[in-house]
């Protein structure tokens, strides 16, 4: 019960309680009532505490409350990480209500995982304007990438969003900014692969192939990008396509290949 009332009361301190109560018992409970039959005259901190309760009856009420409680507490432990990174409580602040607004619009997220996602990428592209900007984006690719690669939610996005920075696709080349329009557009790209090798090339294989292939990498057009993937999905290592790409390159480049340098280098 302690937990509950820990729950209860970080619940109780988000601007957005009403919102939070409602999209909790939505996608917990299996209900879909009103923020204010939720409350129904209990303080915001009880309301997450037994209020919930009353709204189901017999041995289903230990197990929705288990569940709730399961991600009230992931939600205040990855609060609590934003904390100790440094993070300002209106940063914190801006982070949840995103989170939960994420979680109402893009069908297939969770609040949980939003959190957890919004602050993977204030990290990856230094600002929280910029991860608010493009948090409904990635966390819909991300649940795109899991139906068809079936990995975490919040890993997918998280993935394909660090290789689209060290691919050098992040920032739109008309404006030198990141662009929702051109992250659309990237995103269509990564979900085409994705789905083009029934998912053995998704964002862990391509982020592995870009860090070994490097520059070589990164001169790649969409179209020589595609045209690659399916080498990266039946090869098995994407990393080793990766290498062989950049050894590849420098040798051209370079204007010297021996005979032993082209038997290494043909890709598989």
């Amino acid at each position: 019960m302690a937990d509950v009332y820990r729950v209860g009361v970080a619940i109780g301190m988000t601007d957005n309680a009403s919102q939070v109560l409602g999209t909790l018992s939505r996608s917990l409970l299996g209900v879909n009532l009103q923020a204010q039959h939720l409350e129904g005259g209990l303080n915001r901190a009880r309301v997450a505490a037994v209020g919930l309760a009353g709204v189901i009856g017999g041995g289903a009420v230990l197990s929705s409350m288990a569940h709730l409680v399961n991600a009230g507490k992931e939600f205040v432990h990855q609060q609590s990480l934003m904390l100790q990174a440094g993070l300002s409580h209106q940063e914190v602040a801006q982070a949840t209500a995103t989170a939960w607004q994420t979680a109402s619009t893009v069908i297939g997220s969770s609040a949980e995982k939003n959190i957890g996602l919004v602050a993977d990428l204030r990290n990856q592209l230094g600002t929280m304007r910029e991860a608010v900007a493009v948090m409904p984006q990635v966390a819909q690719m991300g649940v795109v990438l899991q139906n068809l690669t079936g990995q975490d939610q919040e890993r997918a996005g998280f993935t394909a969003i660090r290789f689209l920075d060290q691919r050098g696709s992040l920032i739109d080349p008309r404006t030198h900014e990141i662009s929702t329009d051109h992250l659309t557009q990237q995103m269509r790209l990564l979900e085409g692969i994705a789905t083009g090798t029934r998912g053995r090339a998704g964002p862990d294989q391509l982020l592995a192939f870009q860090q070994y292939a490097r520059l070589a990498g990164s001169s790649l057009s969409d179209q020589g990008l595609m045209n690659l993937a399916p080498v990266i999905a039946a090869s098995g290592s994407a990393s080793s396509v990766g290498t062989q790409l950049s050894s590849l390159q420098q040798q051209l480049v370079g204007g010297i290949m021996t005979s032993v340098s082209y038997t290494h280098l043909t890709l598989p």
